[in-house]
């Protein structure tokens, strides 16, 4: 025979729903714990009691998950981006709450944020998606632990799938030259010249004012970005950046100066700051199509080939980092590491050339 629990250590039984609980006193009250095998829930179990003893236990408040995370994306609000909310409260309307919004937050297991990430994948999300899931309910456990509300973040424990690396979209120095002769006479053939010759991100393009162009240095400062008619700071200190302007640039900036009187350097025709999707969708999209050129996202025609054109050409990449603003140089040399061939077979020569 099993030997026999002593009073207050707990008993453990199945449930006729299937589910385990176990059951054990907290001074004068009756506590429960539930989890969907007999091993998760004896854990849970072993782990209140040595709380118990080291004086160390969370009284684990009855709150369902979908409450929880209601309470939590409004604790959230004003700390992060909007941008930043709005992906929160997406992934756990539309693919947490209908997966294990009903459990209790004091009964969620590592196997079952597991099985929500198996199910999402099975169901056709990607690696990435779902490692956004992830992201999102760590860092919401990872609260619910300091408010002490749950005793460990099970969600810490729990590897995400790892998303597949994409092949960069670029467009070559030919493909380039004809996408700009196809948007000359465009409104945003300035933008355009800029965002390729720069590598400025969208958001910092239509956040620039005429404050941050200093046509007597032929540079230009990022010091905002724009999305959704609200300016944010840059992300990073990194982001803050001086960029030195080639002639091509300065050209297309001053033609546009002549356009404008607005604050913003890139406005709408009513002098307001211009909508993303709107330029790519009216703008961009139909230039790409014009000029006979593959489809492809506005960041890759501009910022991805901005920087594979600079590599390619011999650039160091520190200096490419700090153009484009990458918190660190091993971004920059992860993300264009389809570049890497070229920049050996540079090396190469340039000791040849050396040594002749």
């Amino acid at each position: 025979m099993g030997k026999r629990r002593s009073r207050g250590e707990g008993s453990v039984y199945k449930r006729k729903d299937g589910s385990w609980c176990a059951q054990y006193s907290h001074g004068s009250k009756k506590k429960y714990l539930y989890a969907k095998t007999k091993k998760a829930v004896t854990d849970r179990l072993r782990e209140q009691m040595n709380a118990i003893h080291t004086g160390d236990l969370v009284e684990i408040e009855p709150v369902t998950i979908d409450e929880y995370l209601d309470r939590w994306l409004a604790s959230v609000e004003g700390t992060v981006r909007d941008r930043t909310l709005q992906r929160y409260e997406g992934l756990v309307r539309n693919h947490i709450n209908p997966e294990i919004g009903g459990m209790m937050l004091g009964s969620l297991t590592p196997s079952d944020i597991q099985g929500l990430y198996q199910k999402k994948l099975k169901g056709g999300l990607s690696p990435r998606s779902v490692e956004y899931i992830h992201i999102t309910i760590n860092k919401a456990i990872s609260q619910a632990v300091l408010w002490q509300m749950v005793n460990r973040n099970v969600a810490a424990t729990v590897k995400p799938p790892k998303p597949l690396k994409k092949e960069i979209q670029v467009l070559c120095a030919e493909e380039v030259k004809r996408f700009l002769e196809t948007a000359e006479g465009d409104r945003y053939w300035a933008l355009f010249v800029l965002g390729i010759t720069t590598g400025m991100r969208a958001g910092e393009l239509l956040g620039l004012k005429w404050l941050d162009v200093d046509f007597g240095k032929n540079r230009l400062h990022v010091r905002r970005t724009l999305w959704r008619g609200k300016t944010y700071p840059p992300k990073t200190k990194k982001g803050y950046r001086t960029i030195p302007l080639p002639s091509m640039s300065v050209e297309a900036l001053m033609f546009q100066r002549l356009k404008t009187e607005a604050e913003w350097v890139f406005p709408t025709g009513k002098g307001t700051c211009v909508n993303y999707s709107n330029l790519v969708r009216r703008s961009f999209k139909p230039l790409l199509e014009r000029a006979g050129l593959p489809d492809m996202p506005f960041h890759s025609a501009t910022r991805h080939t901005c920087a594979t054109l600079l590599l390619s050409e011999g650039v160091h990449p520190k200096l490419v980092q700090e153009m484009l603003g990458h918190a660190t140089i091993s971004i920059t040399l992860d993300l264009y590491s389809h570049v890497t061939p070229i920049m050996q077979e540079r090396t190469a020569s340039a000791m040849e050339e050396a040594l002749a």
